[in-house]
């Protein structure tokens, strides 16, 4: 799991604090998610979506000073374990849903289709940024606080973003 957050960082001084990072916080990190996801499976999946976006922003987040860290590390995590369990109840929800539609129905029309894919290439299409602050907006369902936290970037900054994400979908949608 470490490699996979050190290829999004560039510099090798970088790669070595961040590895030094998470081996000094990952088991407090799980601590922190059990408490509140109260499941061994969840609680990793909220310390690697926590530890994902502290990669992400890693030059930034190695600039905090040491007593900002932990407090921001934290708060990722418990945004992370409680958007990983919210995501949890509402997966629940939809597998009992599933099972009252009937197999040989189909359920998606293919005019319907057409416009997912779509709107598929129209957020591929978009800058790192933007993909990056609107993942975090619609599918984790964080507010401009928690995402300008994650990000390390203004709250400002993160409107900036989904702005741009929203004009920039709108304008590829029918031109893809």
């Amino acid at each position: 799991m470490l490699g996979s957050y050190l290829v999004l960082i560039d510099s090798e001084d970088d790669k070595k604090a961040f590895e030094s990072f998470y081996e000094e916080n990952c088991g407090k990190m799980f601590a922190v998610a059990y408490n509140i996801c109260r499941n061994s499976s969840l609680s990793e999946d909220a310390v690697a979506d926590a530890f994902l976006g502290i990669a992400r922003t890693f030059s930034t987040f190695s600039k905090l000073n040491e007593e900002d860290k932990i407090p921001y590390l934290i708060r990722a995590v418990k945004n992370s374990a409680l958007n990983v369990a919210k995501r949890e109840s509402s997966s629940s929800q939809h597998t009992s849903l599933e099972m009252i539609i009937p197999d040989d129905e189909p359920f998606v029309d293919f005019f319907e289709q057409a416009d997912f894919n779509e709107l598929v290439n129209a957020i591929k299409a978009l800058d790192e940024r933007y993909k990056t602050a609107l993942t975090y907006k619609v599918y984790y369902n964080m507010s401009i606080d928690e995402i300008a936290a994650v990000m390390c970037v203004s709250k400002r900054t993160v409107s900036y973003y989904l702005k741009k994400a929203r004009e920039e979908i709108s304008e590829n949608i029918g031109s893809v």
